[in-house]
Parts: structure tokens; sequence; C-alpha cells
């Protein structure tokens, strides 16, 4: 198992950059911490899988925990050229079912 803390430049997809721009800006704020523990990783050529969980802290203090599989494929120059997610939230409210692709 992989402990990762956020880090946006890898998943930043190339022909969707501004939409990710503005979905971290709103992340920053309302959450307070968060990190990313990949369980399974698999990349063949240029295509790209992983399950995920992301655990986050909120402002308010509460806590949100979803588990996020992911289909990719890269583009040429390293980046995402398309993204497919599915979330599973395990802890958190009804608000929070959007914390992933809200912006």
């Amino acid at each position: 198992m992989t402990h990762l803390v956020f880090h946006t430049s890898r998943i930043a997809c190339a022909t969707h950059t501004s939409e990710f721009t503005e979905h971290i800006a709103h992340l920053r704020t309302v959450v307070a911490a968060g990190s990313i523990e990949v369980h399974e990783e698999l990349t063949d050529g240029k295509l790209y899988a992983d399950r995920h969980l992301v655990q986050v802290t909120k402002n308010d203090g509460s806590t949100v925990r979803t588990e996020v599989y992911v289909f990719a494929e890269f583009a040429p120059d390293g980046r995402f050229r398309r993204i497919e997610e599915t979330t599973l939230m395990l802890e958190g409210t009804e608000a929070d079912r959007n914390l992933g692709s809200a912006r």
C-alpha cells in the first residue's frame, strides 16, 4: 500500500485542466487536510487504472472517506488524456457526496 499526500500535477487531465484547477481551488476552501492511499495500481501501455482511498478532514472538523476506482488513458506528454472515476463514499454526509467533483 502506498500513502500519498494530495498531489495535483499527476492527475491533471490534458483536455480539462481549467475544470480541474477550479475543483482544486474549491477544495482549498473546504478541506483542512487530506491523504490518498493507493491500494492497487496498474498500467498497460497508455492505459492506467487504480483503486485508492481518499481521506479528508474538512475545515469544520468533519471527516470524509471515499474509495475511488480510476480508469484512464495517458496522453503522449504523460498527462492523462481521459479519466473515468467511480466513487463509493464510506464516511461523510449526504452533502459530501459531490466533494470529488465540486467546483
